[in-house]
């Protein structure tokens, strides 16, 4: 057998067992997904990872399945190809990551966004922006051949109730927060090739897009994307498995006899989060002095200056597309 086959085999051999894993757990998969995306669909785009980063098949099968799990609860591709969502390996651990498409495919499926859209904004590009009670942002890109560097990124969406939202970020703050990142980091370290290098524009504009959608209404998908996105940027965690919580088997029913699809723990950080600000508005509410009552009135007094002033009230005014799932090792080797 030659070099190349003995090392070809072995992947292989990783592969099929990636595959039957993950069919074997199909199940929870089908329960996570939208209706528009099948099973079939979603292993194979597993497997198109696999095929594109061989990595992943040296990672845990459990934080492999529980990064596709979460993407398909999101409702993302994650080969990479569309750019809505990458399955990233991290030493023994496979992470999630949305894409820039992602975002703006979850913003766009939110209901209340009419269009969102990001851009990079060049040196000889005219632009105009200003915040304050009448905020303006105005951009035309240059049309000469050198158009100059990257000075900002810009996100802007348009409500259905007719307003809009923009959000610019000059490119030292762009560049502060990927110097920041734990992924830009560790691969500066060990010397390995970041997307800030090979698409840094796309990951300008995701950071300026990832800042607006904070500040939109938005769908507990797309509040799910971005707290993902900012876990990984940070490299907390880590272990997905932190994260997500996989039920054992089956799904639960719902009071009509449905079932319910799987609750991950990053749901419960998304509801946190918004319990949360309800509950700083009631403790704001309950904290603020009420008005105190009159002082009793007294008998004027003999002598004007024993007559004591009225206390005043003070107010103070958050698939198997490839053809390995469900197939014995070895049956083509093509």
């Amino acid at each position: 057998m030659s070099t190349q086959s003995q090392q070809i085999v072995p992947f292989k051999d990783k592969v099929s067992r990636v595959a039957k894993y993950l069919n074997s757990n199909r199940k929870q998969l089908a329960l996570a997904l939208p209706k528009h995306i099948t099973v079939e669909r979603m292993l194979g785009v597993a497997l198109r990872s696999i095929q594109k980063n061989p990595k992943l098949v040296e990672c845990s099968q459990k934080s492999l399945f529980d990064a596709i799990l979460q993407s398909a609860q999101l409702g993302l591709e994650c080969d990479g190809v569309l750019g809505q969502a990458y399955l990233i390996p991290f030493k023994q651990d496979v992470t999630l990551i949305p894409g820039y498409r992602g975002l703006l495919k979850l913003a766009r499926n939110s209901g209340e966004i009419s269009t969102i859209q990001a851009h990079e904004v060049y040196e000889k590009d005219k632009h105009f922006f200003c915040y304050g009670d009448n905020p303006k942002l105005e951009h035309t890109p240059t049309a000469e051949k050198e158009p100059g560097h990257v000075i900002a990124f810009y996100a802007v969406a348009k409500l259905k109730d007719g307003g809009v939202q923009f959000e610019w970020m000059w490119l030292r703050q762009v560049i502060e927060i990927r110097d920041r990142s734990q992924g830009y980091r560790a691969a500066k370290q060990y010397n390995k090739p970041t997307p800030w290098e090979t698409d840094f524009e796309e990951m300008g504009k995701k950071t300026a897009l990832r800042r607006l959608c904070k500040m939109l209404p938005s769908s507990t998908e797309l509040q799910r994307a971005v707290i993902l996105d900012e876990l990984a940027e940070a490299g907390l965690p880590q272990d997905l498995e932190d994260a997500i919580d996989i039920p054992a088997v089956e799904a639960s029913e719902g009071g009509n006899g449905d079932q319910v699809a799987p609750t991950s723990k990053l749901d419960a950080v998304v509801d946190a989060a918004k319990a949360s600000e309800k509950s700083k508005a009631r403790a704001a509410v309950a904290d603020k002095p009420k008005p105190s009552a009159p002082a009793e009135r007294l008998p004027m007094p003999v002598t004007p200056a024993a007559n004591p002033s009225y206390a005043e009230a003070e107010s103070d005014p958050f698939k198997p597309g490839g053809d390995l799932f469900g197939r014995e090792p070895g049956s083509d080797d093509k």
